[in-house]
């Protein structure tokens, strides 16, 4: 999974962004219908994007603005900040920041470099790129700040301030992966954007994410001026989901396709993807919590930490899904030597996820390889779109999984 996931308040949003992913129409139905879209020039979708960001902010939300170019996001995040100076939300003075900005106090900004030495949130977290903190100290060249995501406090040195520090009420499409707000509002440019950015912009807000079409043409006024001025939007969005980041010739691209078509590598990561974000959004901290049970604190931290995690954490959630006790199944790995004077053990995130080994083969109506999360049973009308498309998308793997193993040469094998 490419960023931490959420869940969307609104279920129906969670459903049209799986399709909004795979380039599919009818994702548009939800957006336009829900009021999520807007259409105009250029500036003046800058101003409704300013404006909205203003509302949600008076609204006591957490929001985000994305524009398409680094002085777009600059300006925004320059006329946020002098406005709030104005009302006496945040501190006149402060630091100057790597996009040239002034963070002072109460100001959000967002770090762009992870640095796994800077903890926080009890050593929880690390500061990560793309989250969002609030300037609750300056002094020295230093800003102290408080997580938007978790409410840890830790102290940004000067030195990665001036590098890795910009205001937070901006970002561009590109640099908005990572974050999680209550709300986004995004600058869709037909001639540039492409399907994999709208996406990601478009999965950032918890409560809604709007999206402002680019459409120059200038309409006339009349009584069919609104009809003409929805379908340019719509227009405008479909050429965005046509529209990947990378140019490919007619023969490079079937290619392309067919091998996508039946590539794990494109439908795992999808399938892993919806089933978390929508079904159980809580699971990564979930696991966290099993750890910090079951190890010692300094070797916890060590795990977290460990850039295998998430790879254990979606091992511990595969025996869960199977029906095992998570906390029992790690206790069960851990060894008394592991920590002794003469432990060769370089990574003890690496060692239980190979102690822990694949989970047992569950019962479904899908034979999936025990490595990968078995579709969601439940009731039917949670979700039954979502719930849907994972049982079609985990039939689509057994079938590639199947032709793997039937390939010349190759041992069929459910638990590696």
């Amino acid at each position: 999974m490419d960023d931490q996931v959420h869940r969307f308040i609104n279920t129906e949003e969670a459903t049209a962004s799986l399709l909004l992913r795979d380039g599919a129409s009818a994702a548009l139905d939800f957006y336009v219908t829900a009021d999520r879209t807007l259409g105009g020039i250029r500036q003046s979708m800058l101003e409704e994007i300013y404006v909205a960001w203003t509302a949600d902010r008076t609204a006591n939300r957490h929001s985000i603005m994305v524009a398409g170019t680094n002085d777009e996001v600059a300006a925004l995040n320059a006329r946020a900040r002098l406005d709030l100076v104005g009302q006496g939300v945040v501190g006149k003075s402060g630091m100057v920041l790597h996009d040239g900005n002034k963070a002072g106090l109460n100001d959000v900004i967002v770090t762009r470099q992870n640095d796994r030495k800077l903890r926080s949130n009890q050593g929880k977290d690390f500061v990560a790129n793309g989250d969002l903190w609030t300037v609750i100290d300056t002094g020295g060249g230093d800003l102290k700040v408080k997580s938007l995501r978790h409410g840890g406090v830790l102290t940004l040195p000067a030195e990665y301030v001036a590098t890795h520090v910009e205001l937070g009420y901006a970002a561009t499409i590109n640099r908005v992966q990572g974050m999680t707000v209550d709300t986004s509002h995004i600058l869709v440019d037909p001639q540039s954007t492409s399907r994999e950015q709208l996406y990601v912009a478009a999965t950032r807000g918890r409560e809604s994410n709007r999206m402002y079409a680019v459409v120059e043409e200038i309409l006339e006024v009349d009584v069919h001026a609104p009809d003409h001025l929805r379908t340019n939007i719509i227009d405008a969005l479909t050429a965005v989901l046509a529209r990947e980041s990378a140019e490919r010739s007619a023969s490079e691209e079937i290619q392309r396709v067919q091998d996508a078509a039946a590539s794990l590598a494109t439908l795992l990561p999808a399938y892993e993807d919806a089933l978390t974000r929508v079904f159980d959004p809580d699971r990564l901290q979930r696991m966290e919590t099993a750890v910090r049970d079951v190890l010692e604190p300094s070797i916890a931290d060590q795990v977290i930490g460990d850039e295998a995690w998430t790879h254990l954490a979606s091992r511990l959630a595969a025996h869960e899904a199977h029906g095992a006790d998570v906390q029992a199944k790690l206790t069960a790995v851990i060894r008394a030597e592991d920590t002794g004077p003469d432990s060769t053990i370089g990574s003890f995130a690496k060692a239980y996820h190979h102690r822990l080994g694949a989970s047992a083969q569950q019962t479904t109506d899908v034979h999936l390889p025990s490595w990968v999360s078995p579709p969601p049973a439940g009731e039917e009308n949670e979700n039954p779109e979502v719930r849907r498309w994972l049982h079609a998308q985990a039939e689509l793997i057994q079938v590639r999984v199947d032709a793997l193993d039937d390939r010349p040469g190759v041992h069929r094998n459910n638990q590696c």
